[in-house]
């Protein structure tokens, strides 16, 4: 079964680091075929970091898949770089994280990476589930002014419930907060909406793929899960 995860950390922070052979090593390991990278936290400038991801990406252009990781704080100087990766680099998506850049997320805070992501035909994937600065409820709100964008978010039972309600909110698996039971999740909403992810290093692929191998999910939702979904999602 090919296996793509939706979710990892590519670089360096005061805790830890992950250069791109390392990720791939790990990918190796646990058989995963192809991964979402973006910079970790902290920044607060991700230029060098977002740099980084892309100098792997062209490197392991087959196993490596760039998300943006967008500070707002930086305005005009950020989305000029968010909008190149899209278009010289190839990245995919945005990522946005409110806790770690301490933004609280409304409409107003949003509204300049959205506007992109709608114009650039992207998802753009928010971190939640720890934190005041950006509630899943947030979230939901911004999908719903962003109808055509793809938004991205921490799976669990509050944020089904918000997939149930708008259809372009998209849940990936893996480990914070109160994860969803993955064996109700076809009861709860569309599995075309919910991908596989591990957020490596900070998650364990040996334990996010156990989680989603000992479920009772039948094999067909298994398969979109861990790499049809996302494949569909991202065009590739």
């Amino acid at each position: 079964m090919e296996v793509i995860d939706a979710l990892t950390f590519l670089g360096e922070t005061i805790y830890w680091k992950q250069p791109a052979e390392e990720l791939i090593k790990r990918m190796d390991k646990n058989k995963i075929d192809m991964a979402i990278a973006t910079p970790p936290p902290p920044g607060p400038d991700y230029s060098e970091a977002n740099r980084r991801v892309y100098e792997a990406v062209k490197k392991y252009p087959d196993r490596i898949i760039g998300f943006f990781r967008v500070n707002p704080h930086y305005k005009e100087k950020a989305l000029a770089e968010a909008e190149t990766a899209v278009k010289d680099w190839g990245f995919k998506g945005f990522k946005m994280d409110p806790t770690n850049e301490a933004f609280g997320l409304t409409p107003r805070t949003a509204e300049d990476v959205m506007e992109l992501a709608r114009k650039l035909k992207v998802p753009v994937y928010f971190h939640t589930g720890d934190s005041i600065f950006c509630p899943p409820v947030r979230v939901e709100q911004i999908a719903r002014l962003y109808p055509k964008v793809t938004v991205m978010m921490h799976a669990s039972t509050e944020t089904a419930v918000m997939a149930m309600r708008q259809m372009n909110i998209v849940l990936a698996t893996g480990p914070l907060g109160r994860p969803m039971p993955l064996d109700a999740a076809s009861e709860r909403f569309d599995t075309k909406r919910l991908v596989f992810s591990t957020r490596a290093p900070i998650g364990f692929p040996e334990l996010e793929l156990r989680i989603v191998e000992l479920s009772t999910l039948d094999e067909d939702t298994k398969h979109r899960i861990m790499s049809e979904n996302i494949k569909r999602i991202l065009k590739i």
